[in-house]
């Protein structure tokens, strides 16, 4: 069983050399059309000159929103797609028992799926120097330093199983955010509420009910005996969960700041989500 389970540590990292430009440049592709999109629908109130379009927060912001849609709604189809009817969605604990006898057949739909998640974390940890300073900005900058560990940890031991679940269940709100963000920008108010609600029961749901359930409990308490005792990797089995409840402990902080948000839905009559605010933005619930 240990031969199969070293069969695991072969990583292909000369593939980041490829899918790290290939993300930037999709990244600039969409955000070329979401500046042609931008100015077409007239949204550039503020200035109005396509030669400011650099300096444009409002811009910035529509792009980045663009470009993240298209990414994480293209990463939830190939999770849905690919990983959906996998005994492991249901059945966390066959997670670490499928990582000892995983075909190469199945490995190549994992292999990909890894390598392009490594690789736009990487991207958007270094874009977080230039993009929009969020509210959230340390906290993002967290998320991916975990993410990054995990998504690398997870594939150089073979707990992709487990490593695909998180991600599935992290990034299925995530294309319903950006959309809802999208929707704000225009000034498309019902379409915009009916996002803001889709992404808020989905986050809550995914991040507070599934991801403790699916994923916390099983990698804490049935992946001990394989990991521990079996493998004998105790420093990946306390350091992986360790940056599991990070996670965990970023969604409760992210479900405090949205439900912040809905409040001030339900009172002022405006949705919105705190984590999307810039620095320089007033918060009026703030202290």
């Amino acid at each position: 069983m240990r031969e199969l389970y070293d069969a695991f540590q072969t990583p292909n990292l000369y593939a980041l050399l490829v899918y790290v430009p290939l993300i930037c440049i999709c990244r600039w592709i969409c955000e070329r059309l979401a500046t042609a999109l931008f100015f077409h629908w007239g949204l550039d109130k503020s200035k109005g000159d396509k030669k400011n379009w650099k300096r444009n927060e409002k811009l910035k912001k529509f792009q980045e929103s663009f470009w993240k849609f298209t990414y994480y709604a293209l990463s939830t189809m190939y999770s849905m797609a690919f990983f959906i009817w996998e005994p492991f969605i249901f059945g966390p604990f066959a997670a670490f028992e499928l990582m000892l006898r995983e075909t190469h057949e199945m490995r190549l739909k994992f292999q990909v799926y890894y390598e392009i998640q490594l690789s736009f974390y990487i991207w958007m940890t270094i874009s977080l120097i230039w993009d929009v300073r969020r509210k959230d900005f340390y906290q993002m900058m967290i998320h991916h330093f975990s993410t990054i560990t995990l998504i690398a940890t997870s594939y150089l031991y073979g707990l992709v199983h487990i490593g695909s679940l998180v991600m599935l269940i992290h990034d299925t709100a995530d294309p319903l955010l950006e959309i809802a963000k999208l929707t704000g920008y225009v000034k498309m108010k019902k379409a915009n509420t009916f996002c803001w609600t889709l992404f808020m029961l989905t986050f809550w749901t995914m991040r507070l009910l599934v991801y403790p359930i699916l994923v916390l409990r099983p990698s804490w308490v049935d992946a001990r005996n394989i990991l521990v005792y079996e493998l004998q990797v105790g420093p990946v089995y306390y350091g992986c969960n360790v940056l599991l409840w990070v996670l965990m402990v970023l969604n409760m902080g992210w479900s405090y700041m949205i439900l912040r948000g809905l409040l001030r839905a339900i009172f002022e009559g405006k949705v919105h989500d705190d984590r999307s605010d810039d620095e320089n933005e007033s918060n009026p619930s703030a202290n």
